[in-house]
């Protein structure tokens, strides 16, 4: 099933560029995501609305994570999934549709930030509560997941600066801001 989706022209279309996909991506959460963008086009759902509910099931992963029940933490991995194949959805019924939106870029750039945020918070609150070094050093716990996550967000921070940026050049352009021209001299005209 997944080679003739892989064929397919539209499937194709809806992938981003080549040198930005990655393999696990291209030959697992993409033909995933392509199912549920079909289902979303043919419902009259929205790339945004996929968006949101991404948000959802990943916080909902997040808070399965706290719970010390091998049963509840499968949930939250299925959750987890479930959320990153709505994250291939919401770009690839935006391409195979045209229906691109500025907040939808904005919400699809944090939506992963919102599952893992409160994926680190409850796997904090977890330890914090079952396990005895933790018990006695709560601190700890807080310095690594802190260490962590200024480890795995500090290299997106650029990435993050130039889409905001791009955004707020882009709305002061649908105002008509232009930026001042100068001449040889140096002057601004």
């Amino acid at each position: 099933m997944f080679g003739k989706i892989k064929q397919s022209e539209e499937y194709r279309s809806s992938l981003k560029s080549m040198d930005t996909e990655e393999w696990f991506d291209l030959h697992f959460y993409r033909p995933l995501g392509y199912g549920w963008a079909l289902l979303a086009r043919r419902l009259g759902i929205s790339p945004n609305a996929i968006t949101v509910a991404s948000i959802f099931l990943g916080v909902g992963a997040g808070v399965c994570f706290y719970f010390n029940s091998l049963a509840i933490n499968i949930i939250g991995v299925f959750l987890l999934v479930w959320a990153d194949s709505f994250d291939s959805a919401d770009g690839q019924l935006a391409r195979i549709t045209g229906k691109y939106s500025r907040i939808g870029r904005i919400l699809d750039g944090l939506s992963g930030d919102l599952w893992f945020v409160a994926i680190y918070i409850a796997i904090c609150f977890r330890e914090n509560a079952t396990s005895p070094f933790f018990m006695d050093h709560r601190w700890v716990i807080w310095t690594v997941a802190g260490g962590v996550s200024v480890t795995v967000c500090r290299p997106r921070r650029p990435i993050i600066t130039v889409s905001f940026t791009s955004f707020l050049s882009m709305e002061r352009m649908a105002v008509n801001w232009r930026i001042p021209e100068t001449s040889a001299s140096g002057s601004v005209h």
